[in-house]
């Protein structure tokens, strides 16, 4: 069996990412730290990073692995 969550609006990947933009520039015109910071889109670069490296590999890949650079090289080598 198939499992969906609740369907989206065609436009929801680019009013999500508009949001982002938009509390950049807040942050920027009002002197704060945005809502995500630069750590946490890391780390959230790093889980998909990871996501794609375990499925490739065939194995588990921890997040830090990733973080160390031990797959900087994986995106090359699957070309």
């Amino acid at each position: 069996a198939e499992l969906r969550g609740a369907e989206k609006p065609a436009d929801s990947f680019v009013l999500g990412h508009l949001r982002q933009y938009d509390d950049v520039v807040a942050a920027i015109d009002g002197g704060r730290p945005p809502g995500v910071g630069l750590r946490d889109g890391l780390l959230a670069v790093a889980v998909v990073h990871a996501v794609y490296a375990s499925a490739s590999l065939g194995r588990p890949v921890a997040v830090d692995e990733v973080l160390a650079g031990a797959f900087d090289d994986l995106a090359e080598a699957t070309r």
